[in-house]
């Protein structure tokens, strides 16, 4: 919609831009899962005043904020009984059509991510972390496993997470001592995957039901699964840690942290 200087700005104009903006925060498969509670679409039977623009502007900065963490640059330089410009009118429309954009409409600011008080963090809503408390023993394992359940009510609870901009990150520590070169090693490898961490986020859960990463370094390999469940309520985590070079994979010192936060 483009409205002409000197034309009305028909209803069907406006609604247009107020589907938008229902689009992204609203409660459908691309949603937010917020239900809009400032502006609604107007009939076809009356005027379009100023004080609806105002709260399809307000709705729209909502979203702009949660993106860019910013309100939009458009001013609220209109009233309630105002008759709004043609061009005013198409800034709007320009703010919603860019908004949607699935390069932009699935991604958060990170101003707007929860604060943890444990990690201190705003990075992620919450930890979670397994320790391994029993020994690693060179008894013919040749691989180890870690692996978390995300888990969510229903299947649009998991995919309004996700259309929000939220992720899940692996990004793991090693709290070894560097007794020998194989722990060394270890850590290093660790380190290099903490300043790289790897992202799981709307792209993979949208469109993969299982992807795998791996890493090497050395005869070392890290495996990083992610498995939707069939009902789509949750993602399983899987990670391998593996030693190629050996039948049995050798970890010091005895006790050792993993995390996946």
């Amino acid at each position: 919609m483009s409205a002409t200087v000197g034309t009305l700005i028909t209803a069907t104009e406006y609604n247009e831009s107020h589907e938008l903006a229902s689009d992204i925060l609203g409660l459908g498969e691309n949603g937010w899962g917020i239900p809009i509670t400032k502006s609604n679409p107007v009939s076809q039977s009356r005027m379009i005043y100023g004080n609806s623009w105002v709260y399809l502007l307000d709705d729209l900065n909502f979203a702009n904020k949660h993106i860019y963490g910013i309100d939009s640059t458009l001013n609220y330089v209109i009233t309630g009984t105002t008759v709004v410009s043609a061009s005013y009118a198409n800034s709007i429309v320009d703010l919603a059509t860019a908004l949607s954009d699935e390069e932009v409409r699935y991604t958060c600011h990170p101003s707007n991510f929860a604060f943890n008080n444990v990690t201190n963090t705003t990075t992620q809503l919450s930890d979670s972390v397994s320790t391994r408390t029993l020994p690693w023993g060179a008894n013919g394992t040749t691989m180890i496993q870690h692996t978390v359940v995300y888990s969510w009510p229903n299947r649009l609870s998991a995919r309004y997470y996700f259309n929000e901009g939220n992720y899940i990150v692996y990004n793991p520590f090693y709290s070894g001592l560097g007794l020998n070169d194989l722990d060394t090693e270890w850590d290093r490898f660790f380190s290099y995957l903490g300043e790289n961490p790897w992202k799981y986020n709307h792209h993979q859960f949208v469109n993969y039901r299982t992807t795998t990463t791996n890493w090497t370094s050395g005869t070392l390999e890290i495996i990083v699964s992610a498995s939707i469940a069939t009902d789509s309520t949750s993602i399983d985590i899987n990670v391998q840690y593996i030693n190629n070079a050996s039948a049995d994979l050798i970890l010091t010192p005895a006790v050792t942290v993993f995390n996946i936060s």
